[in-house]
């Protein structure tokens, strides 16, 4: 009889859920209990995997708690992002993610195991990368400008490695080969730290790369910086042109590196991590370890993420893994890109803006003729706003 009264059975309900509401904000208050596994989707070795371990090193101290970086490299950092977004949303399952997993994968590839605006939950922003051009020690050029030659007088000799196809190292050679005319062969590798190997030991004659994890490797002079990919020298490396003072302008490209979890994460949980997150970020021993390695430290949190994801999606072709992996015919990919912007096209984002997460004004977007040039040569129509 007492089952049936609609009174009771909604107050029995209303303390069920505010049970459930009160351990589950128990749980998260208490957040981590136990080790935290921190996903790199490229191999040790490169920025990305040099952010990761930085910062679980400093989280670890902060929680208590291990912070375990698992590298899972492969298909340009593919499979690791599918490994985070297929892991439990309870916050102990975390990616570091990059410009490439983020914006760059949902623009080459047709169809993707993940969708970043959907699958990932952004944190926060931990650093932007520059991007740096390294020659290997045995390879005898002394500057951009020879390289630029080499490669016109004989092309598709000469190699560069990139830590993948499709990601910002490899929009940075492909970037760099439309503008200064020159043409090398593309050698991708599963992460930055293999690309460094084989560029070290010359089998591979430069390569696009971050400067973080990098530094030591050119202070030692295993590795010959001749430009860095911005539009100004890097503080730490300050006797390093940029590509315009080079010799080859327009040539610009950068990264960054965020952490993100799974969709479906409690907010609480997301939060705590944060909060925690910037006060690692801007302790002086983090800040100056990263500035004494390039890239500027930076916390940013996502704001209307979804929504200006859609909004840069929406505008912007997408390329196929066929199409970005061949070499370019040069010739027909200038002449489509003056086509396209003598008939008024107006250029933008070469695959998609930095910003997409973050809602930042200074991303890594390729905005110049040279990366209108690339984009219209893989798609066959200029980027749009």
């Amino acid at each position: 009889m007492t089952m049936k009264n609609p009174r009771f059975i909604r107050s029995c309900i209303a303390a069920m859920l505010s049970l459930c509401a009160a351990t589950a904000s128990q749980a998260e208050s208490s957040y981590p209990s136990r080790s935290v596994t921190m996903i790199v989707p490229f191999s040790a070795g490169g920025g990305t995997d040099a952010a990761a371990r930085l910062l679980a090193e400093k989280l670890s101290v902060l929680w208590g708690r291990a912070v375990i970086v698992d590298n899972r490299a492969g298909a340009g950092g593919i499979v690791g992002v599918e490994a985070m977004v297929h892991a439990k949303p309870d916050g102990y399952t975390l990616l570091m993610g990059n410009v490439g997993t983020q914006a760059i994968n949902p623009s080459l590839y047709r169809k993707l195991p993940y969708d970043p605006q959907r699958d990932t939950v952004p944190i926060s922003m931990m650093a932007e990368l520059p991007i740096i051009l390294l020659a290997s020690p045995t390879f005898k050029v002394a500057n951009v400008k020879e390289l630029v030659a080499l490669g016109k007088a004989e092309p598709g000799k000469y190699s560069f490695a990139s830590s993948g196809v499709g990601n910002s190292t490899h929009l940075a050679g492909e970037i760099f080969q439309s503008a200064s005319g020159a043409q090398f062969l593309h050698v991708p590798y599963k992460g930055g730290g293999p690309a460094n190997a084989d560029v070290m030991a010359g089998h591979v004659q430069f390569e696009f790369t971050s400067i973080l994890g990098n530094l030591g490797l050119i202070r030692s002079g295993q590795l010959r910086a001749l430009a860095v990919a911005s539009k100004t020298r890097s503080p730490t490396l300050p006797d390093v042109p940029t590509m315009a003072e080079a010799g080859v302008p327009n040539a610009e490209m950068g990264s960054w590196v965020g952490l993100f979890a799974p969709r479906g994460t409690p907010q609480a949980v997301i939060d705590k991590i944060a909060v925690d997150l910037r006060k690692v970020i801007e302790s002086p021993q983090v800040r100056d370890m990263l500035v004494s390695q390039g890239p500027p430290p930076v916390r940013r949190r996502p704001k209307n993420s979804n929504r200006s994801s859609r909004k840069i999606h929406s505008g912007l072709p997408c390329l196929s893994s066929r199409r970005a992996s061949t070499s370019i015919d040069r010739r027909l990919l200038e002449r489509q890109a003056a086509l396209r912007l003598s008939a008024g096209g107006r250029p933008a984002a070469l695959i998609l803006l930095s910003c997409i997460f973050f809602d930042i004004d200074r991303c890594a977007t390729m905005s110049t003729p040279a990366g209108v040039a690339w984009h219209a040569g893989h798609t066959g129509v200029a980027a749009r706003r």
